[in-house]
């Protein structure tokens, strides 16, 4: 990795991290400041809180006590790590408590504020949480799904179901919003689709529903321990997909007559050369209909086994899981007492030494309901799931229980199992990932040439898959001197006895036809594995052999738009620093009011609704910037209910201070809007900024007040378009006016919508406008003139705060220069004074000696 990508990947982190914290209900930037002055006030107290402020204790709020998190949780404090961005990202997952400096426990819940707190609770179905989560011990239902339950998708009512949802709504599982809460809040209100739970549920005091389970498989001449492996599937799973990875030595003949006899097993072939596991169980997980439907599904090798004779056991060892993610297993790699010298017949129960630990590596199984599916990809190794959205792998919990893994049989298995290993890796050509594989080259390497004994195969069983430089022989006294016992192995198996029996080839005419396909393909060494599948009956296929990232289909509208360097001359004056920014919920759309007046160069711009004026001085800074002969007038009341005059004291005063830069083309008019409208003359606004709207059937008569006001080329604004608190309706208005022209639309900072309602707009604005119905392009500038509106007024504030600095320093400067005058006078009349003293002494001398 270069400098310049380390320092921007820790960049990202840093940014990263910031949103968590700035989103997480937690962060109180002015409490922080004035309880830690060293952090530099409001606009530095975040920074200062991830850089040093949490690991010195620092609480981020008073909602967040730092020191009870590190005391309750003393592995948290002995990673180092700041305790709040741990329970961000995995505390909470995993059940544990935030509390305030007074201990009481803190959350999402108290984040809602006790009346939005309270409409969920009433549409909160305890009885339900209950019923569908016999594990849960808590008290109190309601704070538990506040707290872990929604992070580990339990659904908290019938009707509703927590993770379809997130995966409807990507912007509420972007934002990390808890989904009913969102729903009852906000989402209902605009309209948002929901599911209805699936999840079952039993009465108290009766047994669970049996779950739903499943297991995937890929295999490739498995022919020595297929048949056990297919009991022992068929004795714990209900459903069951195998995939077959160009078998050649029996395994698919019995794969074909295993499906043809139980309605509950799939198989599906694959004729890929490289080993695209990761591609392929994705894939599968995702397409077939059965594993998105079970409760739990187990990602297994053929070579491993669960560790219960029945299926009542493996349940009861599920039910403490029910309400996580994902759960690993650790392999614990059994060496046979007695290698098998054909088929590995685990059925009658047999003598293997165990491992004092388990093995270091991991396999994982998971609850679809509980996880993004469609936005999830299994890891290559089925060691982890990785959600595509951030690349952080899905959380997971340690289960109680190993997973039983005999990776070496035979001497021939060993052999043909290294050498179509090394092959299907290689099958990736140049492109493959350095570290995929290693342990198959290792282990290859390390048997080449050798005359493999039992001692061998042991040493090669012995810590399975990790690094080993040389082949070594271990003995079975040796094991046992090491902490192996002797156990015998018991696992479930159903009866196969009507099934054939597997038809082993033997091991040279399987090498010979591995070696023969692999010649077959050298041609494509360089082609790279499939990274998109498709299901075509039994068959797996690529899906296409084009490059992973397709050519970007021809947007007629954008390329206008570039030749015309519309795109151009919107963006560039976004970048432009603010002069008066007043903070508010206006602050993030200064750039684009920078951007729309580029382009538009209004001749007269109208607000209406006026309050503290940020886009008001941001349309007074852009067209002074533009020099054009330009005015504005501002309309309102500066008026607001009882309860919110606290928050605008003193907003016409400061409005009226700020405005005196513009006096030469600004007007002010203090009144109502519908007693101002007759000043107005039909066609007299080329901008016009419709704000303060709240409800629905004021925000329709202001717009069709003002509508006919607008020019020809004429704009309209309005704000809070994405606002949905109770009382606001500008957003139902929104969804009417879309149809009745073009339009932009930017739902950051409370939303803002941009009408183009003239019958002539500029051509350049129209472009854009066009450009901008493509998703794609609108997700692009919304992006852009988010993160400026963002960017430009923190830059604001420091410029500000460099500003302050400055003054400070020149007062210093000036007190200082003031300081040295001074004792330079100060020193000036010391030696008069010890002149006229010396006159003085000489006088009276001269007076005694007469």
């Amino acid at each position: 990795m270069t400098v310049l990508s380390r320092f921007l990947d820790g960049g990202l982190r840093v940014l990263d991290q910031e949103r968590l914290v700035r989103t997480s209900g937690f962060w109180d930037a002015a409490w922080y400041a004035s309880r830690y002055p060293e952090a530099g006030g409001e606009a530095r107290a975040l920074s200062h809180f991830l850089r040093v402020g949490a690991a010195r204790g620092h609480d981020p709020g008073p909602a967040f006590c730092t020191s009870a998190y590190l005391d309750a949780y003393p592995d948290v404090r002995e990673a180092g790590i700041n305790a709040l961005l741990h329970y961000l990202r995995f505390g909470r997952q995993e059940g544990r408590v935030a509390r305030d400096a007074h201990g009481r426990q803190t959350g999402t819940a108290e984040a809602l504020g006790s009346e939005a707190l309270e409409r969920v609770r009433q549409a909160f179905d305890e009885d339900f949480y209950r019923a569908a989560n016999p594990d849960l011990r808590e008290a109190d239902a309601f704070a538990h799904f506040m707290g872990p339950g929604w992070y580990q998708r339990r659904d908290p009512a019938p009707w509703f179901a927590t993770e379809p949802y997130l995966r409807a709504h990507a912007d509420v599982a972007e934002a990390g919003l808890n989904p009913f809460a969102h729903y009852v809040l906000t989402g209902c209100g605009e309209g948002r689709r929901i599911f209805a739970s699936t999840v079952r549920r039993h009465a108290a005091g009766e047994p669970c529903v049996r779950p739903r389970l499943a297991a995937v498989a890929m295999v490739r001449n498995e022919a020595d321990i297929l048949r056990s492996f297919a009991s022992h599937l068929l004795a714990l799973f209900d459903d069951i997909v195998i995939v077959d990875h160009r078998s050649d030595d029996g395994s698919e003949a019995f794969l074909a007559d295993l499906a043809l006899r139980n309605r509950r097993v799939e198989v599906l072939t694959l004729d890929e050369p490289s080993y695209i596991q990761s591609v392929t169980m994705t894939h599968v997980v995702r397409d077939r209909p059965q594993i998105r439907a079970a409760d739990w599904v187990f990602l297994l090798d053929a070579d491993e086994f669960l560790p219960f004779a029945t299926r009542a056991d493996f349940e009861r060892a599920l039910a403490p899981f029910t309400g996580c993610p994902a759960i690993s297993m650790r392999w614990r790699n059994l060496i046979p007492e007695t290698y098998w010298e054909g088929e590995a017949d685990l059925s009658s129960g047999i003598s293997v030494l165990v491992p004092p630990a388990p093995s270091q590596f991991r396999k994982i199984a998971f609850q679809p309901s509980r996880v993004a599916l469609d936005r999830t990809v299994v890891a290559q190794g089925n060691h982890a799931l990785v959600e595509t959205l951030n690349g952080v792998e899905v959380p997971v919990f340690d289960a109680d229980f190993p997973l039983l893994h005999v990776p070496v049989r035979s001497v021939e298995q060993i052999l043909l199992k290294l050498s179509q290993g090394v092959a299907a890796y290689r099958r990736i050509g140049r492109r493959r990932d350095a570290g995929q594989g290693t342990h198959w080259m290792q282990m290859h390497q390390a048997i080449t040439g050798a005359s493999l004994t039992p001692a061998h195969l042991n040493a090669l069983a012995d810590r399975y898959s990790e690094e080993k430089p040389t082949l070594v022989s271990l003995t079975q006294a040796e094991l046992l001197a090491e902490g192996f016992r002797v156990e015998t192995l018991t696992v479930a198996q159903a009866d196969l006895s009507d099934h054939p029996p597997v038809r082993r080839r033997g091991l040279a005419e399987t090498l010979m036809s591995l070696h023969a396909i692999d010649d077959r393909d050298v041609a494509t060494e360089d082609r790279p594995g499939a990274t998109c599948l498709r299901t075509e009956g039994s068959r797996l296929v690529r899906a296409s052999d084009q490059a992973e990232y397709s050519r970007l289909p021809d947007l007629p509208a954008l390329r206008a738009v570039l030749e015309a360097d519309a795109l151009g001359a919107l963006l560039r004056p976004s970048y432009d620093n603010i002069a008066d920014l007043v903070p508010d919920d206006w602050s993030g759309h200064v750039p684009f009011m920078f951007a729309l007046v580029g382009l538009l160069r209004p001749r007269r711009f109208v607000e209406v609704g006026t309050m503290r004026g940020t886009s008001f001085f941001a349309a007074m800074q852009a067209m002074t910037t533009l020099g054009e002969d330009a005015g504005a007038v501002a309309v309102s009341t500066w008026a607001v209910e009882p309860q919110r005059e606290a928050d605008f004291a003193g907003a016409y005063e400061d409005f009226v201070y700020l405005a005196r830069k513009y006096a030469d083309r600004a007007a002010i008019l203090r009144m109502a809007p519908e007693t101002a409208l007759h000043r107005f003359d039909d066609g007299s606004i080329d901008l016009l900024h419709l704000d303060g709207l709240r409800g629905l059937e004021p925000a329709r008569r202001a717009l069709d007040a003002w509508w006919p006001k607008l020019s020809d080329r004429g704009v309209m604004l309005i704000h809070d378009i994405a606002a949905h608190e109770a009382g606001f309706g500008v957003w139902r208005l929104w969804e009417e006016i879309k149809g009745r022209a073009p339009t932009l639309e930017f739902r950051h900072a409370q939303g803002l919508g941009a009408v183009l309602a003239g019958k002539a707009p500029p051509p350049a604005l129209l472009s854009v406008a066009r450009a901008a119905a493509d998703p794609s392009v609108a997700v692009l500038l919304a992006e852009h003139f988010q993160r400026m509106g963002e960017l430009s007024a923190e830059l604001f504030s420091r410029r500000y705060d460099m500003a302050q600095a400055e003054m400070r320093g020149a007062a210093l400067g000036a007190r200082a220069e003031e300081t040295s005058w001074l004792r330079q006078e100060l020193d000036s009349a010391r030696a008069e004074i010890e002149e006229l003293r010396g006159l003085l002494r000489g006088g009276l001398i001269g007076v005694a000696g007469e």
